[in-house]
């Protein structure tokens, strides 16, 4: 048997080389279990921002799923009436158009009154309706409503059920001929009005058209032309009336007066039975003179308001106060309780009314008063002075 005898230098070197690589191995970790401790840190450090990442995306961007709608349809028959209620779709955005048809198909001779439908129809607005005749089968009538209905509030949205009273007075198989009389209800419909509502946009600005444009401006300035001339006719109203007042005034109070007097003898309104209308009148021009002659607000006062001014005034003495008290007391009863003057008193108020006037006008306007008085003014006047 033969031995192999290594060699004592060899087995030296081998020795150094094993304890070389073990120290080596011994200082520095293995790259494989460092990476593996790398990774699992950052997991665990990335995993709840993942998560809060995963929900706000969520949360931020949802996918909206299309609105998918079917139509309904539903038939209702009682005895030879048939009617079909049919809508386009059963699911709709708030402020869109449903369609609703109406068929309603009827046996000949028989009559059917259709429910009125207008305005309103349960939760919605009925925007359009149309009617029309559409093919028939034999023996039968047909009649059709198209309605157009909108609704904006959300929610389930009903159409109520719709009552088609009939009446059939054909003769019936056992010979009679008492007319039969029912009705028949269609069933309520529901509809499901979504809220999707667009997102609001900024403001936008419209441009208007050069020829409307033109339209505002000539609608602006024949506003303007309008309010002028209008202005101009209030002032001119106004000049008018100023100019008429300043010759009232300018004219003496007894000249009116005595005019006046005159005008209502003219008008023969005793001679034509209107003796209230004639105390009126001639109440009516005493207060005005005495109103324009003194001051006195006579016009415009009751007679107990009159009469009481008269006890406080100055410059009237205590004969004429008793004269206009007289005048006062003569004349309410005809004006307001209907009373019919003896002919003494229809006389007297008159010469008293005439009397006053000639008796208390402005002694520094007699040349005036005698060119407007007449012939019997003047020897008054002249008695008067005497």
């Amino acid at each position: 048997m033969t031995l192999n005898v290594a060699n004592p230098s060899d087995v030296k070197q081998s020795r150094a080389r094993k304890e070389a690589v073990t120290a080596r191995s011994r200082k520095e970790p293995r790259p494989s279990r460092q990476r593996l401790v790398t990774l699992v840190s950052t997991s665990l450090l990335l995993a709840p921002l993942a998560c809060r990442t995963e929900d706000q995306a969520a949360t931020t961007f949802p996918t909206s799923q299309p609105t998918v709608s079917h139509a309904i349809k539903i038939d209702a028959e009682k005895g030879p009436l048939s009617v079909m209620l049919k809508a386009d779709r059963d699911r709709l955005a708030a402020g869109e158009s449903l369609i609703l048809t109406i068929r309603v198909e009827v046996e000949e001779g028989v009559r059917v009154q259709a429910p009125k439908i207008e305005g309103i129809l349960g939760q919605f607005e009925v925007k359009r309706s149309t009617e029309r005749q559409p093919a028939c089968p034999d023996q039968k009538s047909c009649i059709e409503w198209q309605l157009t209905l909108e609704c904006v509030m959300p929610g389930i949205a009903t159409i109520p059920a719709l009552p088609f009273a009939f009446e059939d007075p054909r003769e019936k198989a056992d010979g009679s001929t008492e007319v039969y009389r029912d009705e028949l209800a269609t069933e309520p419909i529901e509809i499901t009005v979504e809220g999707g509502l667009a997102d609001v946009k900024g403001p936008v600005t419209v441009p208007i058209p050069f020829q409307y444009q033109l339209l505002w401006w000539g609608l602006g300035v024949l506003g303007a032309v309008a309010l002028i001339a209008m202005l101009a006719r209030r002032f001119a109203k106004r000049a008018s009336a100023a100019s008429e007042l300043s010759a009232e005034i300018a004219e003496p109070a007894h000249v009116w007066a005595l005019r006046e007097l005159e005008r209502v003898a003219a008008d023969k309104l005793l001679e034509r039975g209107r003796i209230k209308e004639y105390f009126y009148r001639i109440d009516a021009i005493l207060r005005g003179y005495v109103e324009r002659r003194f001051g006195l607000m006579a016009a415009e006062q009751t007679s107990e308001e009159f009469v009481r001014a008269l006890q406080d005034a100055d410059v009237l003495d205590e004969d004429q106060k008793a004269v206009l008290q007289r005048f006062v007391a003569a004349c309410d009863p005809v004006k307001y309780a209907k009373q019919r003057p003896s002919e003494d008193s229809i006389a007297w108020i008159g010469s008293c009314a005439r009397d006053f006037v000639l008796q208390t006008m402005q002694t520094h306007t007699d040349d005036n008063a005698k060119h407007t008085a007449s012939p019997t003014d003047r020897s008054a006047t002249a008695e008067a002075r005497r």
